[in-house]
């Protein structure tokens, strides 16, 4: 059960992941520095998630997320 659980948190961080790199390059094309950087605060919090579940607790044998 442990592993349907990993799986369903790699796909709900990369669901996250994608929304915020999305609505990064918006707010890049519109010149708003300041969504710029909450998106870049964003995504550095969900990459750093990852990486921890990752090292700490996915098994070593699975690749979880693309």
């Amino acid at each position: 059960m442990a592993h349907e659980y990993s799986v369903k948190i790699h796909d709900y961080l990369t669901s996250k992941i994608e929304i915020a790199q999305k609505n990064k390059k918006e707010a890049k094309s519109l010149d708003d520095s300041e969504n710029v950087q909450f998106y870049d605060g964003q995504l550095e919090e969900l990459f750093s998630i990852r990486k921890y579940l990752t090292d700490q607790i996915d098994l070593d044998t699975h690749k979880y997320y693309k």
